[in-house]
């Protein structure tokens, strides 16, 4: 009765380790994905921008188009605002969770990210290009030129950060292999004690 119970209790940590190592690969997993998943994100406000700067140089050709095309551009950049806010929150939320998984690399160089989109100003450039726009190219080509590089930096900062939070997934790997070798180990030597 007594190596039945033994039994049952080794089958329940190991059910209880197993639930422990899946969890574990989760988080990793979404971790690196999240990142780069922003930075793919970013990608697309680079190209958004890149398009919208377009449309703006088009705006002294459009003639009698021209109020419609500025309406339509003014709803792209308002769209373009509000995808780099969203984008700055997942970047310090992010930034968060790879600090609470001991990703320190990862989370400084997501931070980093965020900083740059504060520091550059870039959703009050973009908000500020709407009304220079309406003046004509000439005054709206330097801030469009200025957002399109800001939005590259934020890019080039989160492909920085996916090469620490694949290298922590690959670290906490083998850490948890550590950990099945030692508990392994240790239940080799209870087995033995008995």
């Amino acid at each position: 009765n007594n190596t039945t119970g033994g039994a049952q209790t080794q089958q329940a940590l190991q059910s209880l380790q197993e639930a422990q190592r899946l969890l574990q690969q989760s988080q990793s997993a979404n971790a690196g994905q999240t990142v780069r998943d922003l930075e793919r994100q970013a990608g697309e406000l680079v190209k958004q921008q890149r398009d919208l700067a377009s449309q703006v140089q088009g705006l002294d050709s459009a003639g009698a188009q021209r109020d419609d095309r500025m309406k339509q551009i003014a709803q792209g950049k308002d769209d373009l605002k509000g995808k780099v806010g969203e984008l700055e929150q997942g970047l310090q939320n992010q930034a968060r969770q790879s600090l609470s998984g001991n990703q320190r690399d990862t989370a400084r160089k997501l931070q980093e990210a965020a900083g740059t989109i504060r520091d550059q100003m870039t959703k009050e450039k973009i908000e500020y290009s709407k009304g220079a726009m309406t003046s004509g190219a000439e005054y709206s080509k330097p801030i469009e030129s200025e957002i399109g590089p800001n939005l590259q930096a934020v890019r080039q900062k989160i492909g920085e950060a996916v090469g620490p939070s694949q290298q922590a997934q690959q670290g906490q790997g083998m850490n948890r292999a550590v950990n099945q070798a030692r508990d392994l180990t240790r239940g080799m030597q209870t087995l033995n004690d008995q």
